[in-house]
Parts: structure tokens; sequence; C-alpha cells
């Protein structure tokens, strides 16, 4: 997440991505046929549209499936109506 969270729970959206890629890498050299990763924005609302087209791109060059959620609660619903962004 790079925004709309605690301060100390937000990263930077290349810190996001470069982690993003290490955890993938690493968890492709473990070569478990058991394991697959998958890429979850933490909360849509909580990244932005840099963040998420790049977790896109991620996914689309190496076939990881995404999954997240919009919201869970009224609260959350209230937030992502508040949210501007625009999903492509």
């Amino acid at each position: 997440m790079n925004r709309n969270g605690f301060s100390n729970y937000e990263e930077t959206t290349a810190d996001s991505l470069s982690e993003t890629r290490l955890f993938l890498d690493g968890i492709a050299a473990k070569k478990s046929t058991l394991v697959e990763p998958i890429i979850t924005p933490r909360f849509v609302p909580s990244c932005d549209n840099e963040l998420l087209a790049g977790l896109g791109d991620i996914a689309a060059k190496t076939g990881v499936r995404i999954q997240s959620h919009l919201a869970e609660s009224k609260p959350e619903v209230n937030n992502f109506k508040s949210v501007k962004f625009i999903l492509t």
C-alpha cells in the first residue's frame, strides 16, 4: 500500500514493485509444486494507479495471479466511494 494508510505501514511504489519481484523470484527458486505465489495489493483504495498498473505488469509478464478486496465493511465501502482511481 502506498496511500491512505498509516505512515509506518506504507511503502513507495518503487519499493513495493521491487519487493514484489524479489518475493516472486524467491518463491520460484524453491521450485515447489505445491506453492504458487499471488500478488495481493493490500486494499485497492490504498494503492494508487501507478502501483496497481505496475503490479498488473508484473502479473502479465510472470503469469502470477492477482487478488485483493475492495471493501469488507461499511466504512470501507464509504472510503472506496471517495477514492479516485481508474481500473483498466
